[in-house]
C-alpha cells in the first residue's frame, strides 16, 4: 500500500540584498518576484528607491529551466502539488531572513512588503500566517491568495498601507481576474487605493519610484 510521508531536515536558501544597513536606513523593502523569475535579476527593479531604502529580495525555493533542459533558469514559489507543505516551507524560509534584521524592530525602521504578479499571494499569505507587522503593502499585478481566514486578513491589515497597481495593457488582468479581485477585497475588508500606468505585466522602475515616495 502507497503511504505518503514527509520528513523534516535542514534546507539552506539564498536570497539578495541592496543597500546598506546604517543610520539613513528607514525603510526595509522587502519584495516577492513573480513566477519564472529569479531574485538576483528582479532586485534591480529596486535600485533606484535611495539610500533610506535597504532591499531584500527572497527566492522561490523552486527552479526550473525555463525553455527545456537547459539555459535559463527561472524560480517558482509554488505549484498545486503538496502545495500544504510549499507554503509551510515559505514561512520557515522567509522568517529566518527576516529574523536576519531583527535589530530594526527596535527601531524607528518602516517595514513595507512588496509583491508583484505570483509573488502577491506568496506575500499576503506569508504575512497573514505569521501576523507579521506592516507598515505598507503593495501589490503590483497580483491576485490575492482565496484561502486565507477573512477575519485574519482584516484583523491584520486593518490600517496598513495597501496599494493595487495594474497596468492598463496587462494581458493576464483580464475583467474575470479583475471581478475576483474585486470579491476578495471585499470579502477581506482591506482599504486599498488603486492605480493604473499605462504598460503590460512588467514593473517599470520609475513608476515604481513615483509611487513608493508619494
Amino acid at each position: 500500500m502507497t503511504k505518503l510521508k514527509h520528513v523534516d531536515f535542514k534546507l539552506k536558501a539564498r536570497y539578495y540584498t541592496y543597500g546598506e544597513l546604517n543610520e539613513d536606513t528607514r525603510y526595509l523593502f522587502i519584495a516577492f518576484h513573480g513566477y519564472g523569475q529569479m531574485a538576483s535579476y528582479f532586485i534591480r527593479n529596486f535600485e533606484g528607491l535611495g539610500k533610506e531604502y535597504f532591499i531584500v529580495v527572497p527566492e522561490g525555493l523552486h527552479h526550473f529551466y525555463l525553455e527545456g533542459m537547459t539555459g535559463r533558469v527561472g524560480a517558482s514559489w509554488m505549484t498545486k502539488e503538496d502545495r500544504q507543505t510549499d507554503i509551510e516551507n515559505q514561512s520557515a524560509y522567509l522568517n529566518e531572513i527576516v529574523a536576519q534584521f531583527d535589530e530594526l524592530k527596535k527601531s524607528n525602521v518602516k517595514l513595507i512588503v512588496f509583491g508583484f504578479s505570483q509573488g502577491v499571494a506568496t506575500a499576503l499569505r506569508w504575512i497573514v500566517r505569521n501576523e507579521i507587522k506592516v507598515n505598507s503593502f503593495l501589490n503590483w499585478a497580483g491576485s490575492l491568495p482565496n484561502d486565507l481566514e477573512a477575519n485574519a486578513v482584516e484583523s491584520i491589515m486593518k490600517g496598513v498601507n495597501i496599494k493595487l497597481i495594474l497596468g492598463e495593457d496587462d494581458p493576464y488582468i483580464n475583467e474575470k481576474v479583475k471581478s475576483e479581485m474585486k470579491s476578495l477585497i471585499h470579502t477581506y475588508k482591506l482599504n486599498i487605493e488603486n492605480i493604473t500606468y499605462q504598460g503590460d505585466h512588467r514593473i517599470y522602475p520609475k513608476i515604481l519610484n513615483k509611487i513608493v515616495n508619494q
